[in-house]
């Protein structure tokens, strides 16, 4: 059965909805954190005696799963599908520690690039949502 991880954990997450609306995700939310990267850029020549690499563009992939939910405007369902391939991006946060003053909080420019419900039998039904990072990513506090 699809239960949030966060439930005991005080992390929470946030999405901005295609109107600019904060929806708190939190409850809806069972699996995902971003991969917080940068790209690496091989710049090894000839004369070098090992392998040599630049730190290259910011780069984060974020696939979450939500527990499916599709009442209301503010559910998953609606929020998400209302972006699929919205060419505006929106944020998404992070709280790894809650939403305390002073906490950490990780913000990614995103355009959701794909939905897929799914589930076990006999479990909840889910939703992956693919979010593409669309430009810098903030690394914060609250």
């Amino acid at each position: 059965m699809a239960f949030s991880v966060l439930s005991n954990s005080g992390a929470e997450h946030t999405v901005v909805d295609s109107a600019g609306t904060l929806r708190n995700f939190t409850a809806f939310w069972v699996t995902g954190w971003p991969d917080i990267s940068n790209e690496e850029v091989d710049v090894t020549t000839i004369a070098d005696v090992a392998r040599r690499n630049l730190l290259g563009l910011q780069n984060a992939a974020i696939r979450v799963t939500y527990i499916f939910d599709g009442s209301g405007t503010a559910s998953p369902w609606v929020v998400l599908r209302a972006r699929l391939g919205q060419a505006t991006s929106q944020s998404i946060s992070f709280h790894p520690q809650g939403t305390a003053s002073g906490n950490p909080v990780l913000t990614f420019p995103v355009k959701v690039s794909a939905l897929t419900p799914g589930g076990a039998v006999g479990e909840r039904v889910t939703l992956e949502c693919v979010y593409t990072i669309d430009g810098s990513r903030t690394l914060g506090t609250n």
